[in-house]
């Protein structure tokens, strides 16, 4: 009862801040004007849902292109940080960090796929599982702006890293979110799960 009864005085809260905001770009405005802003809403929340629709899309038709390619790997999409920068450029990308990238991971280790310019894809990393130490969820992860947000985090046995801001496939993500864990830390478990090859010792290791 007491939620319900919050949830009222909320609804009720965002419909008084509503009708206030109206009435003030009316006053301000005018009724026309209020049309007019109303309409460039609309036509930018149209343009935006377009945008996050065909992403969406394009995304999903990678990662089933790479299902097709890797029967019975893991596929997941990511966007590029600055580890994997030198990698890019050598694969001859110009722009190298966020960029929307497809993983795939399963009995050699993990792949990374970049989208090039006739709707395909090219493979831009390879890491075998022996050189591969540690994989987990980190907080830290630099985006494209250098803010940190959660992503994944691939820990070789030299010490480098290569840190993506990744998501599941939807599958997984499903299941994340049932079991209330963390899609990112999903990712990590699902992607060490498929592990066949135990890490190298980092050179000059005892």
């Amino acid at each position: 009862m007491r939620t319900r009864h919050s949830a009222k005085i909320l609804m009720l809260a965002w419909l008084v801040m509503f009708v206030g905001f109206m009435a003030y770009l009316i006053s301000l405005l005018g009724w026309t004007g209020v049309l007019i802003v109303s309409i460039a809403l609309a036509f930018t929340a149209a343009l935006v849902t377009i945008v996050i629709v065909t992403t969406e899309r394009r995304v999903r038709r990678r990662m089933k292109q790479l299902e097709s390619t890797h029967p019975g790997w893991g596929v997941a999409s990511a966007v590029t940080t600055q580890g994997q920068a030198e990698a890019m450029r050598s694969a001859g990308h110009r722009q190298v960090v966020g960029v929307g990238v497809t993983i795939a991971y399963g009995p050699a280790g993990i792949e990374l796929w970049a989208p090039r310019k006739n709707h395909g894809l090219a493979k831009v990393l390879e890491l075998p599982w022996a050189q591969i130490a540690d994989i987990r969820q980190a907080d830290d992860v630099r985006n494209l702006r250098g803010w940190p947000v959660t992503g994944l985090r691939i820990t070789l046995v030299d010490g480098r890293t290569h840190d993506l801001i990744a998501s599941p496939q939807p599958v997984l993500a499903k299941t994340a979110r049932a079991t209330k864990t963390p899609l990112v830390a999903a990712l990590a478990n699902d992607i060490n799960i498929r592990r066949t090859t135990p890490a190298w010792p980092a050179p000059g290791a005892s």
